[in-house]
């Protein structure tokens, strides 16, 4: 599996960017061309939010 973002997936937010605490973080999953990608953020509201979009 990879991060949409090479690198600064697992530190940054894939939403606003700001830094992610190691502790906690809010994962998704999604599939794009049959490849999975995992793309983090650093609170419950920037996943709510890209899951809106």
């Amino acid at each position: 599996m990879e991060t949409c973002k090479t690198g600064e997936s697992v530190t940054r937010c894939d939403y606003c960017g700001d830094v992610i605490e190691t502790d906690d973080w809010h994962p998704a999953l999604i599939v794009e061309n049959d490849e999975p990608h995992m793309l983090t953020f650093c609170e419950p509201i920037c996943r709510d939010n890209w899951q809106q979009e």
